[in-house]
């Protein structure tokens, strides 16, 4: 894939702030900042402050007369009085109070750059990612990125089909873990974050149709798990043949255990079945299973403490130990991914001492029985293949992603398997621009084309700012007719 110049999307946003948490939270001031929500108020330019508007979010467990003086605040800014605002705010933040804070945008705020034709596409101009998740509407045909950065995450969108992004939720404040999925007409963030040391989850979900945040919605505590620790935290929707849920698993850091949680569409009363795990170290999935015929709707791997890879099934009522495999990779990390009853788990896999590969562990009968086999396996000297994504939304096949340590500029590649047989994978397509760590996380995922050939892929660059960039991956030759992928249906024969 030929190399392009950096992108600078368009950008139109949603500010979060959370402020420094109350004496009830478990925080230590000195990690936080004290004043950074009104700091970054007074740094939004005059000239935009009349056309934000803010919104503030109890974040800890805040007294009424703090909630009073919030409410204070708020008034304070729409009426104008934009410096006394900030004042309150900052004192708010300087007394140990515990919110979020809200600023949209009441007219777009765009940022645009040239770009190439099929170039990487920045989906935000912020720098320090860390991690993200890639969805998309079937609605609308919106593309949807969220970022987690070093204090908080973004959420992106794309109404053009990936050529350019606008940043559209800003959360930002104390170190986060989210993920993200679409399901009906909104965007569902989960997340949870250091202002109450990682105990509690949240959803945020946002209208699919302009990624504009729900404001009748707000947020909604899942749980609280006080006072152990949430280290890890995935969502899925049951999407794309029901949209009727939406769903949240977690893992706990004290007990090894993981939880999951789920809610029809309202999204405000969380039922909890989770499976019976205790020995969980890393590498969490979370997979919905659209089309089964089992009665295996959902999904859930992970590596466990004593190096195997693990996968649990659930019929929604309860869950099933899967399948127990050895895991032989570098690092903590599954990626999960079913349609009709074909679940797969791809892996890192040792290939050779210190070198490795892309594996996956695969049943196309829901479990009734697996085997093993390999998207990539690099010959001795060839360079290793680390964190591997996986994407089978497509229904017509397997396409993943893997990051590899090749020099200077270190590469991420992309592969595919038609159908469900086994047989040689793709070569491997380099399709990164710009230098990526090797062994940072890479994701793909299909994005609803009629051709099924499309995916989004995304990665961070490597540079020293961790800018995150998405990459389009089609046919570029030819229309996506059908006949790419075996049908004839919509060709005709002609003699000479």
């Amino acid at each position: 894939m030929s190399r392009s110049v950096v992108t600078v999307p368009s950008v139109v946003f949603i500010v979060l702030l959370p402020l420094m948490a109350s004496a009830s939270a478990v925080v230590d001031p000195g990690d936080v900042d004290c004043v950074a929500a009104a700091r970054a108020l007074a740094d939004i330019e005059v000239a935009l402050r009349s056309n934000a508007a803010i919104s503030l979010e109890p974040f800890g467990e805040p007294d009424p007369d703090e909630l009073a003086r919030a409410a204070d605040t708020e008034a304070l800014w729409a009426s104008g009085r934009h410096d006394e605002a900030i004042r309150e705010l900052e004192a708010l933040e300087e007394g140990g109070a515990a919110f979020a804070v809200t600023v949209s945008w009441k007219e777009p705020i765009a940022v645009e750059d040239a770009k190439l034709y099929y170039a990487d596409v920045r989906v935000s101009t912020r720098t320090g990612g860390e991690d993200a998740s890639l969805d998309f509407h079937a609605g609308t045909g919106n593309i949807f990125v969220l970022v987690v950065w070093a204090s908080g995450w973004t959420l992106n969108m794309s109404t053009d089909g990936g050529a350019s992004f606008t940043e559209t939720a800003f959360w930002s404040g104390y170190a986060a873990i989210a993920d993200m999925s679409v399901s009906g007409d909104f965007v569902w963030v989960g997340y949870s974050a250091d202002g109450d040391s990682f105990h509690s989850s949240r959803f945020r979900r946002f209208h699919a149709e302009t990624g504009l945040e729900d404001a009748s919605y707000g947020y909604e505590v899942v749980a609280d798990e006080s006072p152990n620790t949430m280290v890890e935290l995935e969502v899925v929707g049951n999407t794309p043949d029901q949209n009727t849920w939406i769903c949240m698993a977690y893992l706990l850091d004290e007990d090894h255990s993981i939880h999951f949680w789920w809610d029809d569409l309202s999204g405000d009363s969380f039922v909890e079945v989770s499976p019976p795990v205790a020995n969980a170290a890393g590498g969490l999935d979370l997979a919905w299973n659209p089309f089964f015929t089992s009665g295996h709707a959902l999904w859930i791997s992970y590596i466990a403490t004593d190096d195997t890879l693990r996968v649990y099934r659930s019929t929604a009522s309860d869950w099933q130990a899967a399948n127990g495999a050895s895991f032989t990779g570098l690092h903590n990390h599954t990626a999960l991914s079913a349609y009709a009853d074909h679940v797969y788990v791809a892996v890192e896999c040792e290939v050779d001492p210190g070198l490795y590969g892309v594996c996956y562990l695969a049943t196309d009968t829901a479990g009734s029985g697996w085997s093993w086999g390999h998207a990539y396996w690099p010959d001795v000297g060839s360079p290793s293949g680390f964190r591997p994504d996986l994407s089978l939304r497509s229904g017509a096949g397997r396409a993943a992603v893997f990051s590899s340590e090749t020099g200077d500029v270190d590469d991420v590649y992309y592969v595919t398997r038609p159908g469900w047989t086994e047989g040689p994978w793709s070569d491997p397509v380099w399709y990164n621009t710009w230098d990526h760590v090797a062994g940072d996380e890479t994701y793909i995922e299909w994005l609803g084309s009629l051709c099924v050939q499309t995916y989004g892929m995304l990665y961070f660059d490597g540079n020293g700012d961790s800018s995150p960039y998405f990459d389009l991956m089609h046919p570029r030759s030819f229309s996506c007719d059908g006949f790419e992928s075996g049908d004839l249906g919509g060709w005709s024969s002609t003699s000479p």
